[in-house]
């Protein structure tokens, strides 16, 4: 299983109470779904798709220390 960081823990709890996925959401950021995978697992920092993201799916944003 992939490691992800604390947001990206959240962001992927708060997809599936959602009834989301990482295409939708990478699909709504207009990024790849890698790319979203990436920011998740703190692969890449995603400065500008953090707080976009967090609005969203309705969470706040927490550091990407893994």
């Amino acid at each position: 299983m992939a490691k992800y960081t604390a947001f990206g823990l959240k962001v992927q709890i708060e997809m599936l109470k959602q009834d989301t996925s990482v295409p939708k959401l990478s699909e709504q950021l207009g990024i790849s779904r890698q790319y979203l995978l990436d920011i998740l697992k703190g692969n890449r920092p995603g400065r500008k798709h953090i707080p976009v993201i967090s609005k969203i799916l309705g969470i706040g944003e927490t550091s990407q220390t893994t």
